[in-house]
């Protein structure tokens, strides 16, 4: 074969090598695609599934409780788990989670020592007692902006380049929230 022959192959073994490398790049781009999908769903799934439960926790009325009502608002808490949070989830996420359960664990400590407060501790229970339901007003919320950071959904929905830019401002605004409530450490 000459060139003249070899040249007339040429756009034919360059369809073919484009098109292979069109499929190619085409299912590589899909399947990433469909892990970030699946892994936004996963995300999406656990983290409501975590404010949800934690929601129902933070809402329940601990000053008015019986020891029951107590019990199971501590073993509710206790079955918080971050376990599927951590496969997937960012670490600023998982931390945010943590912090509040930390906080919901106080929180029915302190509701457990209100309830069983003598006459003279009851005034000091009691303040410790809505002092950790600040705390865990402000956790929830961080949780929530956390983890609306890492989905780009809620303030984040849509921002594009100044995501960045608005993260750590509404992290300065909780950290000035943190001072005026006397929380120890909000981040």
């Amino acid at each position: 074969m000459n060139l003249n022959e070899y040249l007339a192959l040429a756009p034919v073994l360059l369809t073919g090598l484009c098109a292979f490398a069109g499929t190619w790049a085409g299912s590589r781009f899909s399947h990433s695609n469909e892990h970030n999908q699946w892994l936004r769903n996963e995300k999406m799934e656990i983290c409501s599934d975590f404010v949800s439960k934690t929601e129902s926790l933070a809402t329940t009325d601990v000053l008015a409780a019986s020891a029951s009502d107590l019990q199971t608002f501590s073993k509710g808490v206790s079955e918080l788990s971050q376990a599927r949070m951590k496969l997937v989830c960012s670490m600023e996420v998982v931390g945010a989670s943590m912090k509040l359960k930390a906080a919901l664990v106080d929180m029915a400590a302190a509701a457990l020592a209100a309830h069983v407060a003598g006459a003279d501790q009851r005034e000091a229970s009691k303040r410790r007692l809505n002092d950790a339901i600040a705390v865990v007003e402000h956790r929830h919320s961080y949780f929530i902006l956390e983890s609306s950071n890492d989905l780009n959904s809620g303030r984040f929905y849509g921002l594009g380049p100044f995501r960045p830019t608005l993260m750590p401002m509404l992290r300065l605004k909780g950290k000035v929230e943190e001072r005026r409530v006397g929380l120890q450490d909000f981040s």
